[in-house]
């Protein structure tokens, strides 16, 4: 959000995967399905896995969810949230949020990556990544863009590809969509 006014917003895709509604998505708590813990609350000053501290998803909407970094007894940034289901598996973290979209995807195409895992909680539903263009984008080919995105989702020929990335279609959502992920 804090580059967004550098930018212009295009807009946002709507995926078919729990957790999403029209253009927003929300994170999935996730930890090993052998752990006693069936809420966030439990894994007060245990171990957090997650892709990097300027995450949206893997970190900044869990901060919202506890009382700071401080809640955890550990932080691991992991890079990817593909690598922080990898630290669960391993039993090098026992916690970690993962955006709902990447946790279907991964459950789709590498279904061995969700086995052993659970989802214990979730984070505030908000507008998902924005596809955006450089602010000195004209008018006219802002249009062109969001017409192409649009075409794109409702085109049959595209139908296999977009069932394989959880797409079913796309929106213009204003940029002050965004703020509510801001601190």
């Amino acid at each position: 959000m804090t580059a967004l006014p550098t930018v212009q917003v295009v807009g946002a895709f709507h995926y078919d995967a729990p957790g999403c509604d029209g253009a927003h998505y929300r994170s999935w708590i996730v930890a090993r399905e052998t752990e006693s813990g069936d809420s966030l609350a439990a894994f007060r000053q245990r171990r957090l896995a997650c892709n990097s501290e300027d995450s949206q998803s893997g970190y900044r909407a869990l901060m919202k969810l506890t009382d700071g970094p401080g809640f955890f007894a550990a932080t691991e940034m992991s890079g990817s949230h593909r690598r922080s289901l990898a630290l669960l598996r391993e039993n090098r973290a026992d916690v970690a949020a993962i955006d709902c979209v990447s946790w279907a995807l991964i459950g789709m195409h590498f279904p061995q990556e969700t086995r052993g895992l659970k989802i214990i909680g979730q984070t505030a539903s908000v507008p998902g990544l924005p596809l955006i263009t450089s602010a000195d984008t004209p008018p006219t080919t802002l249009a062109a863009l969001r017409s192409g995105l649009r075409d794109v989702v409702s085109a049959p020929q595209n139908k296999t590809l977009l069932a394989a990335l959880l797409i079913k279609d796309f929106s213009v959502l204003p940029r002050e969509a965004w703020r509510v992920v801001l601190p």
